[in-house]
């Protein structure tokens, strides 16, 4: 799991857009009469205004933070650092400092320190209604940087419905299911990552794949592994799903070999490294019709 360095700050420029938008849609919705069904609809968005109105007090007071936070991501010294925890401390009064306390923790986390990214999120609570669903995202890749996946699991439970407008949802699906195939909780996130197929995503198969592999339901794995490699070739994951496909442990359940009862069939996947011929031989006997050949061209 990669948070991406620029992410957070590309989500303060939405934030601002946001502002601009308000800014130009306010006068035009206070015009407008209100019927019985436009003050339930007023109703509805007035938590909406006061969250926009938050998000343009957090950057009339940060204004002067964006830079000293850029430098302190792209360069992370300890001048950088002390300066931006300066600054935290300044504005602990205003929203700026939890913005600060963020940016602080985000860097932590960049620089592998897990604990005192955590630490410095403690912080940054007050900005959780407009950032709360970056937090949780945060906090719980700096679990999985430290191998914890059982706080992995315990910080992303019911994600989705507490911040079902979040940007990060694709994200956070692949880090909750790869927490709980970790913990041997194949079939759960089989069930999880099922409910997320559409739109079909080549990291998703790759880890409803191994979803469930581990839930030893080998044929379910191998299809959708033949699927990445054969739907997918151009994606990064269809080297992996090939990986996946020449481990007998997928194709069989932990055995070196592919046992067909008399009068039934199987299928098997294979995934050439190569171009050419390959042939199938029976172990037990030298039967005719009991060889066979593949050709990869």
């Amino acid at each position: 799991m990669v948070v991406r360095t620029k992410t957070l700050f590309c989500f303060l420029v939405l934030l601002f857009l946001a502002v601009n938008v308000f800014g130009q849609t306010s006068k035009k919705t206070s015009q407008k009469k209100k019927t019985a069904a436009g003050q339930k609809k007023s109703a509805s968005t007035a938590g909406s205004t006061s969250k926009l109105k938050h998000i343009n007090r957090a950057f009339v007071a940060s204004a002067d933070l964006k830079p000293m936070a850029q430098q302190l991501l792209e360069n992370r010294t300890p001048e950088a650092y002390a300066g931006v925890q300066d600054y935290a401390h300044r504005h602990r009064k205003d929203d700026a400092g939890p913005l600060a306390w963020t940016v602080l923790g985000y860097a932590h986390y960049l620089d592998k320190d897990y604990p005192s990214a955590r630490e410095s999120w403690q912080h940054a609570e007050e900005i959780a209604p407009l950032l709360g669903d970056y937090l949780d995202w945060l906090r719980a890749s700096a679990w999985q940087g430290e191998g914890n996946e059982e706080e992995v699991i315990k910080t992303l439970e019911g994600f989705e419905p507490k911040y079902p407008d979040s940007l990060n949802i694709h994200e956070v699906n692949l880090l909750y299911a790869n927490a709980l195939i970790a913990t041997n909780q194949g079939d759960k996130a089989a069930g999880y990552l099922e409910k997320h197929r559409q739109p079909a995503k080549a990291d998703i198969e790759l880890a409803l794949g191994r979803a469930y592999a581990k839930a030893n339901d080998a044929v379910k794995a191998a299809a959708i592994f033949h699927g990445i490699y054969f739907e997918m070739p151009t994606s990064p994951e269809a080297d992996l799903a090939a990986i996946e496909l020449r481990d007998p442990t997928v194709l069989n359940a932990g055995k070196n070999e592919v046992v067909v009862e008399p009068r039934t069939a199987k299928a098997v996947y294979f995934a050439a490294r190569q171009a050419g011929r390959y042939e199938l031989t029976c172990a037990d006997h030298d039967w005719a019709g009991m060889v066979g050949t593949i050709v990869i061209e």
